[in-house]
């Protein structure tokens, strides 16, 4: 039997709502795009990746009230230095186009970000969707380090792993974080507030 090896892509998303995803906390990211994406437009077409951990244009000043003390953790724990920790794996069960305004203060609940945040995110670049992915997460028991390369760095979503990274675990041998139940009540929510 052929085991298929796991996915070699990584999404980066700020540390902080890595950390809220990995708790449970956040099945959803909303994307435009970042300004090296290919034609500076993001495009949902991974079905699966581990999450890379980003610490730049991070700010308390977009959290919601109750989630700026995890900013303060994840800003003060320990990082090893010149690597990336991958602490986690999601796939994407659903993708969404955020299509107005009251769906982007609606899917605002389902973030760690204030309601004003999302509104940015949906109003900047006009002329270019918002995309909503909701995400199956699953946590691995350990971190593993992954060597800092120069092809992972800038404002891109997507970032290929090199050959010589360190080889990641079968995610499906990984618990998702949260149960099934949990995870399909937070999707219909999801579902509801981006329609």
């Amino acid at each position: 039997m052929t085991v298929a090896a796991p996915p070699a892509v990584l999404f980066k998303e700020w540390a902080v709502v890595v950390d809220a995803m990995l708790e449970g906390r956040q099945a959803l990211t909303l994307r435009k795009g970042g300004i090296v994406e290919e034609n500076g437009r993001f495009v949902p077409d991974e079905p699966a990746f581990w999450l890379f951990p980003t610490y730049e244009h991070q700010s308390a000043d977009v959290l919601v009230e109750a989630e700026r003390g995890r900013y303060g953790r994840v800003l003060a724990a320990p990082r090893p230095p010149g690597a990336v920790e991958v602490r986690g794996f999601a796939a994407c069960t659903e993708t969404f186009v955020v299509g107005d305004e009251s769906a982007a203060r609606r899917l605002a609940a389902e973030t760690i970000w204030t309601g004003e945040a999302v509104l940015d995110r949906f109003r900047m670049m006009p002329g270019r969707p918002l995309y909503a992915m909701v995400l199956r997460v699953r946590r691995l028991p350990a971190p593993v380090s992954i060597p800092l390369r120069d092809s992972y760095l800038g404002c891109k979503s997507w970032v290929a792993l090199e050959d010589d990274a360190p080889r990641l675990p079968d995610p499906a041998g990984l618990p998702p974080v949260l149960a099934d139940a949990a995870f399909e009540a937070v999707r219909a929510r999801i579902r509801t507030a981006a329609s």
